[in-house]
């Protein structure tokens, strides 16, 4: 979203917060994790297409449509 503010609306549009009760930005770790669990429940096709207008690599994304996704990357981030 730093790179190109515009992916912030997509983000949205998905269903995701990314902006807390008071306006201000989430932590982008915790919209990563909830872009994930979308991601995980859309079929593979439709998930690539919103991980490239995001930027996100093919393998990430992967990473991100597993269940243990947010306990490893919160496992990465210690």
């Amino acid at each position: 979203m730093r790179v190109n503010p515009g992916n912030e609306g997509v983000i949205r549009s998905l269903g995701v917060q990314t902006t807390d009760a008071s306006g201000k930005a989430r932590d982008l770790s915790a919209v990563m994790i909830d872009l994930g669990k979308v991601f995980a429940k859309q079929p593979i096709y439709l998930a690539e297409q919103y991980a490239q207008m995001l930027g996100i690599s093919e393998n990430t994304l992967l990473a991100m449509r597993q269940p243990d996704f947010a306990q490893k990357f919160g496992q990465q981030q210690s």
